[in-house]
């Protein structure tokens, strides 16, 4: 199964401080999978907000025959 990580930068709410999380999709690299992202990050950290997506990147798939 392949593994996602996305890149998400956040700004705080009251100022203008950025702030660049990440989260993992597991599974298609979907628009639902990348806003199930951006909730999880929303709710782990509720200071922060304007979340967006800046990059989906591909980690692995699924055992390779050498693993």
């Amino acid at each position: 199964m392949p593994c996602y990580e996305v890149a998400i930068e956040a700004r705080k709410n009251d100022t203008a401080e950025k702030c660049m999380f990440s989260a993992w999709i597991r599974g298609e690299n979907t628009p639902k999978a990348v806003e199930e992202a951006l909730q999880k990050v929303a709710y782990e950290h509720p200071d922060f907000g304007m979340l967006r997506p800046v990059c989906v990147c591909l980690l692995y798939t699924s055992p390779s025959p050498r693993d």
